[in-house]
């Protein structure tokens, strides 16, 4: 009775522990009454090398192509974004990581015990053989070793394109709507320290120039907010406002009870205005009876 050992695809390959070989292979001898091992030189033993030479190498070259793959994809849309922005950083760390799985992929081939059984493998593996699906090395893949399913590599490739495509432009639009949002937040607090700053300066000439400040920050929220709002949820405008385009956008933005709201502050303060200029006049006319 003979027996062939040999370790899991989706375990470390052994680079050269034959002791710890040795007593696997007496414990399961042992364990199943085995009297004689294959001699390197039989038949069924040449034959069963060369199935799980296929086997493995086949299933590391299919690997790498997929990384490959994956890398070439990355390094594509990463050309399409400026260095330093989000998504290319991003992209930039994925391209790392796929770079280290194909290193690793290298070093399980290379760390094989045996020579490769066939021509078509190479005995010895490095980086620029690997990391572009092009190369030499993935002509076979369509073999045996590869895939089976009969769809074509172009096609493939063209449908995983898409799929990349179509996940980094979800996460673009999730930092866009981020970014959004963030510009919306800005505009508020910078409004609210300018209209701080006017309440507490007596200075006409200073009150004036903030002013001006103030409305042109207002101009640039209340486009961001008209051109934000099919995309994000906008909050309410500012509640002291100076420009009135304000009032149509609060109509179309903001919900009708927190509109009425503002619009009764509004409001509130228009009476305010108006008591002061009452009481105003009443002193003009008093000094003019006084006259």
């Amino acid at each position: 009775m003979c027996i062939c050992f040999s370790r899991s695809l989706d375990q470390e390959y052994p680079t050269g522990d034959e002791t710890q070989l040795e007593s696997d292979l007496q414990v399961i001898e042992r364990h199943y009454g085995i009297k004689q091992r294959w001699c390197q030189s039989d038949e069924v033993f040449q034959s069963t090398l060369r199935d799980l030479d296929q086997e493995v190498r086949g299933h590391l070259i299919l690997q790498a192509q997929n990384e490959a793959r994956e890398r070439v994809t990355l390094l594509n849309l990463k050309r399409k974004y400026p260095d330093g922005q989000g998504i290319a950083i991003r992209l930039s760390k994925q391209v790392n990581a796929c770079n280290r799985r194909l290193k690793k992929i290298i070093t399980g081939y290379n760390g094989l015990q045996w020579p490769p059984q066939t021509t078509k493998f190479p005995s010895h593996l490095e980086f620029p053989d690997v990391r572009d699906v092009s190369l030499p090395l993935y002509s076979f893949i369509d073999e045996p070793t590869g895939d089976k399913s009969g769809v074509p590599r172009a096609l493939k490739r063209r449908a995983i394109d898409a799929l990349h495509l179509k996940t980094r432009a979800a996460e673009e639009k999730l930092l866009l709507q981020r970014e959004m949002d963030t510009l919306i937040h800005h505009l508020h607090q910078q409004h609210e320290h300018l209209h701080s700053a006017i309440n507490d300066t007596t200075d006409p000439g200073s009150k004036a120039v903030l002013l001006h400040s103030i409305i042109l920050l207002e101009r640039k929220l209340y486009n961001a907010m008209i051109m934000f709002t099919n995309h994000i949820t906008v909050v309410a405008p500012p509640p002291n406002v100076y420009l009135p385009e304000f009032t149509s956008v609060s109509q179309s933005v903001i919900s009708a009870d927190l509109h009425i709201l503002l619009c009764d502050d509004s409001s509130h303060d228009k009476e305010d205005e108006a008591d002061e200029n009452d009481v105003d006049d009443d002193d003009d006319d008093e000094v003019d009876d006084c006259n």
